[in-house]
Formats: structure tokens, sequence, C-alpha cells
């Protein structure tokens, strides 16, 4: 067997086309198994530079909570299915410790305001840098209460064709659309609850609103309360003035159906009076109910 360090050590060392063939599988097969058992590979292009301008290989990250330990040829079955059973309540730490690490070290978007981490395989997150310990914090509640209700959490298989749902970034919906020229993030897969056999998308996001922005210096820019406050020999040292979109500190939760076969999405939005935290087993309530009704679309229907 091929564990996740030989694997990562291969992959760094030469194209996947070459290890493919000497490995006797094809390259989008190798590539798959790289995604199912969470192994960096080079971007794209990294081969074409000359080995003095490559970078350094991304460091292995933990392995997700139900990752195979390794591959080896013939079985396929099991890396299809590797991630179906989700997380228990013992691994929520372990996959929300893995997001906040890789959300941590991200730089922002093109468009200034959220993260984007280098890995995909990451929970469901749309944040900035200074919302990021509140998404974690909500996500772990969230999932807790779920998993005391025997509900699973997890990142869904490689093997479902499942689909995440567009999120709306901004807290309103009004003002201009959150701009980031195509270079969002977004996860590799959807995060997923099973509830009853229904398969749940689950998106936390942090809200943003459109503002008036005054630069500071250092790559700074304040809001015009803030911009008030200062003295006057440094406002008139900085004149520039942008509209941004700007991270609320305020969470929009998703449920959506992550297949075509049925039209689910559900959406909380908090604001300050009303946060999310204490509306946990209420959407839960709401998100069990909506499952059911369809799965069995005539349950709670009166008899003749």
């Amino acid at each position: 067997m091929l564990t996740r360090e030989e694997l990562h050590r291969l992959v760094w060392t030469a194209p996947s086309t070459k290890l493919a063939r000497g490995l006797a599988v094809s390259d989008s097969y190798l590539n798959k198994v790289c995604r199912t058992l969470a192994v960096p590979r080079p971007p794209r292009g990294y081969w074409l530079k000359p080995s003095a301008d490559r970078d350094a290989p991304t460091p292995l990250p933990p392995a997700p909570p139900g990752t195979p330990a390794g591959w080896q040829k013939g079985r396929r079955r099991a890396l299809r299915h590797a991630f179906r059973s989700g997380v228990s309540e013992a691994d929520v730490a372990t996959l929300l410790d893995r997001a906040a690490c890789f959300f941590a070290a991200a730089d922002v978007d093109d468009g200034g305001t959220y993260l984007r981490p280098r890995d995909r395989w990451l929970v469901d997150l749309t944040t900035t840098r200074s919302g990021l310990p509140k998404c974690v914090n909500f996500a772990g509640e969230l999932f807790l209460a779920l998993a005391a209700r025997g509900l699973r959490v997890g990142i869904a298989s490689p093997s479902e064709v499942f689909v995440r749902v567009d999120v709306e970034r901004r807290q309103s919906g009004a003002g201009r659309t959150y701009d980031a020229r195509n270079r969002t993030w977004s996860p590799l897969r959807p995060t997923v609850v099973n509830v009853g056999g229904f398969p749940v998308g689950l998106a936390i996001v942090e809200t943003c609103i459109d503002r008036q922005m005054h630069y500071v210096g250092r790559g700074r820019f304040v809001s015009e309360e803030e911009y008030a406050m200062l003295g006057p020999v440094e406002r008139a040292a900085h004149t520039l003035r942008r509209r941004m979109h700007v991270g609320t500190g305020l969470l929009r939760l998703i449920a959506y159906s992550p297949t075509s076969k049925h039209d689910l999405r559900l959406e909380w939005t908090e604001t300050p009076k009303a946060p999310l935290q204490r509306r946990i087993e209420n959407i839960i309530d709401e998100i069990e109910a909506t499952a059911s009704r369809i799965l069995e679309p005539d349950a709670g229907a009166s008899s003749d």
C-alpha cells in the first residue's frame, strides 16, 4: 500500500502523467486519489519552470477525519466511499481546527475582503480575517448540536454528484454585488449533513456591506467614523476614498439541497440583536421538518 506520506513525496518529484504510467493508472485517477487522501499536488505550470524557480512543496496537512491511510491499486471502492460516513462528535474539533489553520494562513481574495485559503478540502466557510473565530465557533456549535441528534456532518464524498450553491455575501442584498473577479474561494466539495437519508448542504457566510472607506496608509482603510477621529494633519495627508465591501461580523447560514432532484434552500441571517447561536436548535428543527416533508410529502396531511 502507498501511504499518504509516500504519495505526497512522489507527486512532488515528477509530473503526475509520468507517475501514473509507473503506477499503471490514468493521470485523472491518480489526481482523484490525491484529492481523496487530501494530498496537495503541484500547481499547474509547476513542472514547466526551471527547478531553481519552483516553490517548495506544500506540506502534507493532517488527514481529515475518515481519510484512508493510503492507497493500493484495486481499492477504488474503498476510496469512493471514504467520506460517506461523515464525522462523529469527537471529530468536529479536528475538522474545524484544520479549517481554522488554513483560513488563518490565507490571503484575501481579489475583492479585498474575504479569505481565500490554498486548500479547498475544507468546511464551507466564507469569512473575513476578523470574522474567522466567530465563523469557526458557530460551525462548531452547529455541528455538535447536529451530532447530538444523531445527524452526522462531513465533507461530501468525491463520488457523490453534489453541487454547492452560490452564496449571497451582502447583508441585505442591496448595493453593489461583491466582485472578486471570479476568484472567490469555494470548497472542493460541499459540507453535508444527512437528515434521514436526505443530504442537506450547509454553508456559513460572514455578510458584508458596501460603504465608503478612507485610506490611511500602509494598506489600511478605515470607516468614515474612524477617519473623523483622526487628527487634522493625518486626515490632510490621506485623502483617498473608496467604496469597499466590509465584513459585518454577522453570519448567514444557508441550508440547501446539493442535488438537482429537490428544490431546497433555507437561509438564516443574524442581526446584532438576534445572533444565530441562540437559534441553533430551532434551525435544526426547521431543517429536519423540511427534509421530512420532502421525503414524505404526505406526512402531516389530514386523513380523509
